[in-house]
């Protein structure tokens, strides 16, 4: 995982490990079948592509921005519905 981490931080190694942490302490919570918090929200967002790494914080915390298809969900839906919208992927809208 640290070569792909690695990828998203351009090569920077410090911030690639404080993101590897960061994915590591989130899997650590789904694991312990937490409810669902802003980080495991953020991490579903990223992985259905919802939501990209801009970066990382001084806190090594990721800093998400919405992707094209993200922004297209939040102009389609309520306001009321976008944090749910953007936890779905297309194929479950859909379905």
């Amino acid at each position: 995982m640290t070569s792909s981490v690695l990828l998203l931080v351009n090569g920077d190694e410090d911030k690639a490990d404080q993101l590897a942490e960061w994915f590591r302490k989130v899997a650590e919570s789904c694991k312990r079948g937490e409810h669902m918090t802003s980080d495991i929200a953020m991490m579903r967002m990223w992985q259905i592509g919802n939501a990209d790494i801009k970066g990382i914080d001084e806190d090594g915390e990721p800093i998400f921005v919405l992707t094209y298809s993200g922004s297209e969900i939040v102009k389609e839906v309520p306001k009321d519905k976008v944090f749910h919208a953007l936890l779905l992927d297309k194929e479950a809208k859909s379905a």
